[in-house]
């Protein structure tokens, strides 16, 4: 569970819409899973913190409609504080921050910025 986790997580911050929305996809399904609920995920109440809305639904964005960048890096960067994710976060914002697509490297870079 621990590698999938982190593997989605890069992939949330990745530049490719659809690779985000995949993502997203499965991770929700991951968190609002609840009979029986998904063991071992690493540092479970944070992501559901960051991912999951009171209702359960996907709070960054819709599962349908995670390619929306501007709602997910914000939640994302926060992944930052927990050691387990801090690589996997970076290492999918990286090649995002220094991408030529101007609005998501406006977005990420401007989630990592308020972050910091």
């Amino acid at each position: 569970a621990r590698r999938v986790a982190r593997a989605l997580v890069q992939q949330l911050g990745e530049k490719i819409d659809r690779v985000r929305d995949c993502a997203a996809t499965v991770l929700h399904a991951l968190l609002s899973q609840r009979e029986p609920r998904v063991p071992h995920l690493p540092e479970r109440d944070l992501l559901e913190d960051c991912f999951l809305g009171p209702d359960g639904g996907w709070a960054a964005a819709a599962a349908a409609d995670a390619g929306a960048a501007g709602g997910l890096f914000p939640r994302l960067v926060r992944l930052l504080d927990a050691e387990v994710y801090r690589t996997p976060v970076l290492a999918g914002l990286t090649v995002t921050v220094g991408g030529i697509t101007e609005s998501l490297v406006r977005q990420s870079w401007g989630a990592l910025q308020a972050h910091m």
